[in-house]
């Protein structure tokens, strides 16, 4: 290839990585301000809906708490809201789930602030934004005052939804615009540099004599990278875990959890590792979401996940995978 021609394609190669650098950030920014907006929209009708909470609840009257229960039903539309919880005096009086939200976990909280919202996952890798909003001290007929709180989580399956087909569009734009250049480049190089001239060899009807040097390819067999600890294998290449000789599903975030662990059994990871490891490009995921991710594991790779003997939780430092008491079949 003739000076020029490299120079042309250094100059197309810079381009390229300079257009890709631009479109990240902008898709950065771009996700941040869309997230934002919707954990906005989720604080707002948590909000309006702790105001109505309040009402009925000052009431007091069994007729009342079944509307409150009614009016939370209601926004059980779709696959966007997944539970609605109302707690007052210390107990649970509303408590609907979508079938999405069955399975979690809502643990009590202390709330002191108006109002604060988290962003989890479900099982399956979906995120969605859990938004507690206090309410105000309540004074019921004849009753003491008491105080609660509504929690509301909002599938955020949509904005996942938008943000990947906006960078898939970006993504599309940016390698359209790279083909391109790159084929101009080709075809100039193409033109310009003159044909080699043929050995006497490779001429037509020649018989080529093999060369020292020449190898012959053989066919090459795709890598494997199985690792085994206990009765679990993971396949880190096809993406295949096993237990027991048993095939077992995972979502993406649960292998790539499982396969830190085992990457040095014995070795306890804290949390803040796993969230960098796992999470680096999630800010706002927190050692909440580490726990529930290793009780999804448990419950699928455990044979009691009330007494895990693989995945083991070291108290006050973090996990780790334990090769020498791993579950027998």
């Amino acid at each position: 290839m003739s000076q020029r021609a490299q120079l042309l394609w250094k100059i197309g190669t810079a381009f390229a990585v300079l257009m890709a650098g631009i479109a990240l950030g902008y898709l950065g920014y771009s996700g941040r301000v869309q997230t934002q907006q919707y954990l906005s929209l989720a604080q707002t009708y948590t909000g309006a809906f702790s105001d109505r909470a309040a009402l009925y609840l000052s009431r007091g009257d069994a007729q009342d708490l079944a509307m409150l229960a009614n009016t939370a039903s209601t926004l059980l539309f779709g696959d966007v809201i997944l539970y609605v919880q109302v707690v007052a005096g210390g107990e649970v009086v509303v408590d609907v789930r979508a079938a999405a939200g069955d399975a979690l976990e809502l643990p009590r909280v202390a709330q002191k602030r108006a109002a604060r919202s988290r962003i989890r996952y479900l099982q399956n890798g979906t995120p969605y934004v859990d938004v507690v909003k206090a309410l105000f001290p309540l004074k019921r007929k004849n009753q003491d005052p008491i105080s609660g709180y509504v929690r509301i989580g909002t599938s955020l399956k949509q904005l996942r939804a938008e943000l990947f087909a906006s960078r898939l569009s970006t993504a599309g734009i940016a390698l359209g615009i790279w083909v391109a250049l790159m084929g101009a480049l080709w075809w100039g190089t193409r033109t310009g540099d003159q044909r080699p001239l043929e050995r006497e060899a490779d001429a037509p009807g020649a018989v080529r004599t093999p060369e020292p040097n020449d190898t012959v390819s053989a066919p090459l067999e795709a890598p494997s990278d199985v690792q085994l600890i206990g009765t679990l294998s993971l396949d880190n290449t096809r993406k295949r875990v096993h237990v027991r000789g048993q095939p077992v599903e995972l979502s993406p975030k649960e292998f790539d959890l499982l396969t830190l662990l085992c990457q040095q059994p014995g070795k306890v990871f804290s949390n803040e590792e796993i969230l960098s490891a796992i999470w680096s490009e999630q800010s706002f995921a927190t050692a909440q979401d580490v726990k529930q991710y290793v009780y999804f594991l448990r419950k699928k790779l455990e044979l009691n996940p009330k007494q895990p003997q693989l995945i083991v939780t070291v108290r006050g430092f973090g996990y780790k995978v334990d090769a020498v008491s791993s579950p027998a079949g």
